[in-house]
């Protein structure tokens, strides 16, 4: 018999504590947060739930439309995360490249990260509603 052992603040622990404090979450999104999965159309607290915090946002909000870019990033890939008006409208995954992703601001004069020149722009996937 295996016994799994929740350690304080682990990622299963926050994602059945989000799941057991809304009982009104979507069914969907409810076994996606379980899961570590995202579904579009959840809200920036569900993505949180199941993902995380984000290594990078960034607010590109705009006179029409409330906007934020969420960035992931492991060893191996960045995912991108797009809100609009507080839901998840699109994503998607691009292998990364052996360079920073988060340039410091001391040694940039541009107001945002590059964060898309880091990233090679082929073979992703994209999920939009």
């Amino acid at each position: 018999m295996i016994k799994l052992v929740l350690t304080m603040g682990s990622t299963i622990e926050r994602r059945h504590a989000y799941v057991l404090a809304h009982p009104k979450l979507l069914a969907k999104h409810k076994k996606a947060i379980l899961n570590g999965q995202v579904k579009l159309g959840m809200s920036r607290e569900e993505v949180i739930a199941s993902l995380g915090p984000p290594t990078v946002a960034v607010d590109t909000n705009a006179f029409w439309a409330e906007r934020e870019q969420w960035v992931y990033e492991s060893h191996d890939k960045a995912e991108f995360y797009y809100f609009k008006f507080g839901q998840l409208h699109s994503w998607h995954t691009t292998p990364k490249v052996n360079k920073p992703a988060v340039v410091p601001a001391s040694q940039s004069n541009q107001p945002f990260p590059p964060l898309a020149e880091t990233y090679i722009n082929t073979g992703f996937q994209v999920h939009s509603k």
